[in-house]
């Protein structure tokens, strides 16, 4: 590749991109238009360039199964999360519970020490309206 100004800082030289200069690039060029020009036959081959070469793979691909394999690690860790957070309300809501059947214990253990009469659940109506006349109904 030639080291021009538009890709000089985009290409990663070293032992393998190496630049060559225009003149070399220019002659190349020229001779691959004459032999291409004086054949009938022309063919085209889909080949792609790779870190790693034995297995053809692209390293975009490995990148985005590394994200999301991260993103499903995340996901696997937010249900981990709330499902501590589910089991520690369940054990709270429990003690609550408890805390209030052992004080509804006491009061009652409390009533008949003092002799007083236990309490009884008593459903109570409110108070009815008497209608007039002219109410609507």
């Amino acid at each position: 590749m030639v080291a021009s100004d538009a890709i000089k800082d985009d290409v990663w030289w070293g032992k393998v991109n190496k630049p060559i200069p225009q003149e070399v690039f220019d002659e190349l060029y020229d001779k691959i238009i004459d032999s291409y020009s004086n054949t009938d036959d022309f063919y085209v081959f889909g080949e792609r360039s790779c870190c790693c070469h034995a297995r053809r793979c692209c390293c975009c691909s490995l990148l985005l199964l590394l994200l999301l394999l991260l993103l499903l690690l995340l996901l696997l860790l937010l249900l981990l999360l709330l499902l501590l957070l589910l089991l520690l309300l369940t054990a709270v809501l429990r003690w609550l519970l408890r805390r209030e059947q052992e004080d509804a214990a006491l009061d009652a253990l409390a009533d008949e020490e003092r002799g007083a009469a236990p309490l009884r659940a008593q459903h109570v109506h409110p108070p009815r309206r008497q209608r007039r006349l002219g109410d609507r109904l």
